[in-house]
């Protein structure tokens, strides 16, 4: 019995770090509006090699939602095979469990450069894009159908990506802990931002 309590008290900060939340959420100074970044969460893995690994998060920012990917394209940096590059309204799509198709829009040209498809250190030698998406369909996430497949264009064509289903299903988590925490009301609880920040680091 004190080895299985002991073992949950080794475990719990671990559980606790990789639970979906809120990362940040705070009042614009300027614009008196909510702005929100989710944490970033593994939504397909790759050990041994680290292509195409996904992270995903939430954004809320100026009253749109955005929907981002970090993803990893290339093998090193040495190796100029992961160096994708993604155009303004490039497309992103999410095929449902259902069936059915989401389809977000980039907002910004992004090629890819070394450590940007991860958070920490791992991989970050590897090339990897930081892909920032917005689209009505992104409520489309809030149901039980989970994400099955990815398409991402490139200006090269397009990569398909399978997802787990356990996996995927963190996604549906996550956006419902989002749009929790975009209609909580706003009041003097909820900090304002009296500085300049950089998105990237959250």
């Amino acid at each position: 019995m004190k080895k299985l309590i002991l073992l949950t008290a080794l475990l719990f900060p671990f559980l606790m770090s990789s639970a979906q939340k809120v990362e940040k959420s705070i009042i614009d100074d300027f614009t008196g509006n909510k702005v929100i970044y989710t944490s970033w969460e593994k939504i397909k893995s790759n050990n041994i090699t680290g292509r195409n690994q996904l992270l995903a998060r939430f954004r809320y920012e100026n009253n749109l939602q955005y929907f981002e990917l970090k993803w990893i394209t290339g093998e090193s940096v040495g190796n100029q095979s992961g160096r994708f590059s993604v155009t303004d309204d490039a497309k992103l799509l999410l095929k449902l469990s259902n069936g059915e198709v989401v389809t977000l829009k980039s907002i910004e040209y992004s090629i890819a450069q070394k450590g940007l498809g991860t958070t920490g250190l791992s991989f970050s030698a590897l090339y990897g894009m930081h892909l920032k998406y917005i689209g009505d369909d992104i409520s489309k996430l809030s149901g039980k159908e989970y994400v099955t497949k990815v398409r991402i264009y490139t200006t090269d064509g397009y990569v398909d990506i399978e997802l787990k289903e356990k996996d995927s299903k963190k996604i549906n988590e996550l956006y419902a802990i989002f749009i929790t925490e975009i209609e909580k009301p706003i009041d003097a609880s909820i900090p304002r931002e009296k500085s300049s920040v950089n998105e990237d680091d959250f």
